[in-house]
């Protein structure tokens, strides 16, 4: 990996790392790079003669656990400058190694048609899983409106709804970028913390200016 990328991919993990813990997360640095460090200045020819299994250089790069130690998160976070669906064909080996994971990326140059800038504008996930041999993504779509009489007796909590889509389903567009989540809502002990107290999720986003396509 050449320098650029090593820092990007440093700052990237690092602010994810620290918005989580923020929110009272436990957060271990679990990638093979973290565990052995000097693996991160060999060249690929080096790091392929070390031969290490197959599953501990897939290992995700954060395995985050909730306040309470009730919940268990496997984290791969990745930076795209330029964001597609081959991001999602990079971890299926890692998704099929350990079956439920949340992929976590930083898209610098994020389409962004209503030029709204938010924290999750730049910074989604979701979680990835494998049901029945097959790869799945969880998506989120806005809820249908409902008939005025239903919708007095029974109105939706919320705006957004979650879905499993299998991965070789996917298309490339704009529309999934957006079809991924606020990290928050992955996440829940990020809503009030980060967002009404600390607006921790901002914070995190004016420190990567460098590696975004910020408004001037």
């Amino acid at each position: 990996m050449d320098f650029e990328s090593r820092i990007k991919k440093e700052m990237t993990e690092g602010i994810v790392r620290a918005i989580l813990e923020d929110a009272q997360y436990r957060v271990i640095e679990s990638g093979v790079e973290k565990i052995w460090r000097e693996v991160a200045h060999m060249s690929a020819e080096d790091y392929a003669r070390l031969a290490f299994p197959h599953a501990m250089r897939r290992m995700p790069d954060l395995t985050v656990m909730d306040a309470s130690q009730t919940e268990k998160y496997l984290v791969e976070v990745k930076y795209r400058g330029k964001w597609d669906k081959s991001l999602f064909d990079e971890i299926v080996d890692q998704v099929r190694l350990f079956h439920d994971m949340v992929l976590v990326c930083v898209n610098a140059d994020p389409p962004n048609q209503y030029k709204r800038y938010y924290p999750s504008t730049y910074l989604r996930c979701c979680r990835v899983k494998v049901e029945r041999d097959k790869v799945r993504v969880q998506m989120r779509r806005k809820r249908p409106a409902l008939p005025e009489p239903e919708k007095a007796k029974d109105e939706p909590k919320t705006e957004y709804q979650h879905y499993w889509l299998d991965m070789d389903k996917l298309h490339d567009g704009d529309s999934l970028w957006w079809a991924m989540s606020p990290l928050e809502e992955i996440f829940p002990s990020l809503q009030s913390k980060s967002l009404d107290e600390n607006r921790t999720l901002e914070k995190a986003i004016k420190a990567l200016e460098g590696i975004l396509t910020l408004p001037a």
